[in-house]
């Protein structure tokens, strides 16, 4: 904001938290030269009625250059009279910058009057040079990239997508031989199968049962005939002791009852039906 040097400059403070308007601070505003730091001027404000603005009023610093003057305004709270203590609420500072320049500068020469316009350059100039001392802002170098490797491979794209690509004609596949081929192996195996004669079993089935009748019967024959060579051996036994030969009678029975266990001892099946089979 610009402002005429020596013009009456307002300052006000207000306060943003309502609770805190019934309590009373020290409000003081602090004018410095924004390029050099110095302190210009210091003013105190008064609290309003009910508590939420500060305010008061002096006048604009003066344009010694004559170019144009860079100022700022901190306004800052405090908790007592002295000015020494910040508030503990933690107020934050406000601060305000102006251009403290006349806007119709007189320049002598032939006794007329010269206007100036405003040089806006020179008031950038000023601002460049306040923040220029203020603030260091880092230079940074930014290496120089050759893209001509890429700008070459992009033209090479572009150049081949221009080009009207042509895809061979496709042509189709006749499956027919395959088809037919297929087919006739099915016919063939088809007729193969229908020409295996089938198998008659009637010669096998008949050779089986006659075999398990006649080893039944021949296992039959075998118990009668231990049974007829044991009743005629305890025959003979009798005899002998009725006749006297106890001796001679009791070794016949002795005898006779081991053949007799012996021959009372069944044979495995697989003997038997091996026996069998030899005897046909």
């Amino acid at each position: 904001m610009n402002i005429e040097p020596q013009s009456p400059l307002a300052l006000v403070y207000k306060l943003e938290i309502p609770d805190l308007f019934a309590n009373t601070y020290y409000v003081r505003a602090t004018i410095r030269d924004s390029y050099t730091g110095t302190t210009l001027n210091t003013v105190n404000l008064t609290r309003s009625s009910d508590g939420s603005r500060y305010t008061n009023q002096t006048q604009a610093p003066s344009d010694t250059s004559g170019l144009g003057r860079m100022i700022d305004i901190t306004t800052s709270v405090y908790s007592d009279s002295d000015y020494s203590v910040r508030a503990s609420e933690g107020f934050a500072e406000q601060i305000e910058r102006f251009m403290v320049r006349s806007q119709s500068m007189s320049f002598g020469g032939g006794g007329a009057d010269t206007t100036e316009s405003v040089d806006y350059e020179k008031i950038k100039k000023l601002i460049e040079d306040v923040i220029k001392d203020k603030v260091k802002i880092p230079v940074v170098k930014i290496p120089k990239t050759d893209l001509s490797e890429v700008v070459a491979l992009l033209n090479e794209i572009k150049k081949i997508a221009s080009q009207e690509i042509k895809f061979p004609e496709q042509i189709k596949t006749d499956l027919s031989p395959i088809l037919t081929a297929v087919k006739k192996i099915e016919q063939t195996l088809s007729q193969k199968i229908s020409d295996i004669p089938e198998t008659n079993l009637t010669p096998v089935l008949s050779e089986i049962k006659d075999s398990a009748s006649q080893l039944l019967n021949d296992l039959s024959k075998r118990e009668q005939d231990q049974e007829d060579s044991a009743t005629s051996l305890l025959a003979r036994t009798v005899d002998s002791i009725l006749s006297g030969t106890v001796l001679t009678g009791l070794k016949e029975l002795q005898e006779s009852r081991k053949k007799e266990s012996e021959m009372a001892k069944p044979l495995p099946r697989t003997e038997l039906v091996s026996k069998y089979f030899q005897q046909k």
